[in-house]
């Protein structure tokens, strides 16, 4: 009996430091933990009201750095102008530099229904919209958010149901929590913050691999039309070490970039990139099949892409698509000084260099 009670009192014990060591940090909604500008922030009855209506976006930063984390509040939007103004909770953001720092953020649009109703994006002079989600309720009640960051893993739930679920390349990776309307009126409360350790299985890696480099997929990809100007320069602007980008070469022999054989895909023409001159090719848009923010993206030639890569830390990767280029493409690297790395899924490509 001594040793059941023992092993009792080892379980309880146990459970009792699990359960503190998991316990949700309970924030206090007083203007003395936030760092922002008092005019446009008000407190009460544990409710911070964020007036972001007359700025384009206001910032409130709470007095905590966090790296991992789960997060969880409460948020209502009064008023707005537009139901796509939103309020935000920030991330991994600098609260001394503010909104002229790196930073991350979750995004709650006025109907959280709408296709990006909810959203996780990243600054870092330049927007970039990384994942989009959406609820199925329509109507713009006060609703309850998770946000949870993980390392590049960041989960949302809004009213316990999984909306973002996603592994991003983000423009910081600590700092402050913070909250922030744009063109609302926003409510937030019950805000609580756990701290969570870096994942086992990247501590596991980190102990038997050398640093890792970061390689962006046809450019910036995931926010980018592929293999695009805009989707290299967001590769840069990301510090991605090297850039991975396909090329394939026109009629005429000039090398432009592109990954399937055809245009159909990635642009608003049709025809073999093989059958197509580079006027042909530079008539085309490669960038309003991502979005409309992306209209008249033109396709780019090998040149132009390495030009984008001069006095940067970014190596492009080059990887080439038809052997047909490959003379062309020596020719090239050898008339620029830009360093570049060269790869090929076919041995008659690769023994040329």
């Amino acid at each position: 009996m001594k040793n059941i009670n023992k092993i009792i009192n080892c379980v309880i014990a146990t459970a009792a430091l699990i359960t503190g060591a998991l316990a949700k940090e309970v924030v206090p909604m007083t203007k003395s933990n936030w760092i922002g500008a008092a005019q446009t922030l008000s407190v009460k009855d544990g409710v911070v009201t964020v007036d972001g209506m007359l700025k384009t976006s206001t910032f409130l930063h709470l007095r905590k750095a966090v790296k991992n984390f789960e997060l969880e509040v409460d948020i209502e939007i009064l008023k707005s102008k537009e139901a796509t103004h939103w309020a935000s909770v920030v991330f991994h953001a600098d609260k001394v530099k503010g909104n002229k720092s790196p930073w991350n953020q979750m995004t709650v649009r006025t109907n959280t229904a709408l296709k990006n109703g909810v959203a996780i994006a990243s600054f870092n002079k330049k927007w970039a919209i990384l994942e989009t989600g959406r609820t199925k309720k329509t109507d713009i009640a006060k609703k309850h958010f998770k946000l949870r960051v993980q390392d590049s893993i960041v989960k949302v739930y809004v009213d316990g149901v999984i909306v973002l679920n996603e592994s991003f390349l983000m423009s910081s990776q600590s700092g402050s929590i913070g909250l922030s309307a744009s063109g609302c009126v926003a409510q937030f409360s019950g805000l609580k913050i756990l701290d969570l350790p870096d994942t086992k299985e990247l501590k596991e890696r980190d102990k038997k691999l050398k640093p890792m480099k970061l390689i962006a997929h046809r450019g910036y990809s995931k926010v980018a039309p592929e293999n695009t100007g805009s989707s290299l320069k967001k590769s840069i602007e990301a510090n991605a070490d090297l850039c991975e980008f396909d090329v394939l070469i026109s009629r005429d022999k000039r090398v432009v970039l592109m990954h399937d054989s055809t245009v159909n895909r990635t642009t608003d023409g049709q025809g073999r990139v093989a059958d197509l001159t580079l006027a042909d090719l530079q008539k085309l848009d490669a960038g309003e099949w991502r979005g409309k923010q992306f209209k008249g993206e033109p396709i780019l030639t090998l040149e132009q892409a390495l030009k984008l890569f001069e006095k940067t830390k970014t190596v492009p990767v080059i990887e080439i698509k038809a052997p047909a280029a490959s003379n062309e493409v020596i020719r090239i690297l050898k008339g620029s000084n830009q360093r570049a790395v060269v790869i090929a899924f076919s041995e008659q490509v690769v023994k040329h260099f």
